[in-house]
């Protein structure tokens, strides 16, 4: 799960790995490759190269660029900010480095080098407080890492019963899912009356109907009676 999470998020990414050129002939390469063809007539990573190779290069092509739209005194104190970045270093890259950087992310065969020589790049990418991270997440389809990560929370089979609400799982067709209707359709206890000890006063839809409850002592239906016990919100208190 956790490395479910970390591919979907795009955390722990190598850079390096990242920018290695790619190119060749698609044919039986799967997903990853592009022609040379297709890669040198276009002006952004071609959309065929999938995955976080392309999602990477995107990402910074889009940092970079706006970073160029900058003026250079802006674009200088932006990259400055980032701890291992100095100003004279900030604004050499930005003269010499940042156009051709550009030139070569549009082509992915291009292999994008993170040598000493290129050391404010690799700060970019790499730096704690950089805000290039926040580009590349925007890339990624972001999960809750909690509750996917922990192996105690078991996926739920069909047919067993949740226990925050006393609702049947049930599996949902994607065609039937606008049909779908969470009130009603997994509901698995009955209609007998049952009178519970409600915290505070709600109202409530359930089973096509709609329940205005007060504080105390109500009457509600079985079905009821399990979801608000088993929220925590009520208690039990006998049958008719």
């Amino acid at each position: 799960r956790r490395e479910l999470v970390d591919y979907v998020c795009g955390i722990g990414l190598d850079p390096e790995i990242m920018l290695q050129g790619r190119g060749g002939s698609d044919k039986g390469k799967g997903a990853g490759t592009a022609s040379r063809g297709a890669a040198k007539s276009s002006n952004t990573p071609p959309e065929n190269i999938r995955g976080w190779h392309y999602r990477y290069r995107l990402a910074l092509l889009e940092y970079l660029t706006a970073l160029k739209q900058m003026k250079q005194e802006d674009a200088v104190a932006k990259l400055a900010a980032i701890k291992g970045i100095s100003k004279d270093s900030a604004k050499e890259f930005i003269e010499k480095s940042l156009s051709p950087t550009i030139t070569r992310l549009k082509k992915p065969e291009n292999t994008i080098l993170l040598s000493k020589s290129n050391r404010v790049l690799k700060t970019i990418l790499t730096g704690e407080d950089s805000d290039f991270i926040n580009v590349l997440r925007e890339k990624a389809a972001l999960t809750d890492e909690p509750v996917t990560t922990d192996v105690k929370r078991l996926i739920r089979a069909p047919g067993s019963l949740h226990g925050g609400s006393g609702f049947k799982v049930v599996s949902v067709d994607v065609k039937a899912l606008d049909r779908f209707d969470p009130l009603i359709d997994p509901v698995y206890f009955g209609t007998a009356e049952t009178k519970i000890d409600l915290m505070f006063p709600l109202n409530m839809p359930l089973l096509g109907n709609n329940y205005s409850l007060v504080k105390g002592i109500n009457t509600v239906p079985e079905a009821m009676a399990v979801f608000l016990c088993a929220r925590g919100i009520a208690e039990y208190v006998g049958g008719k």
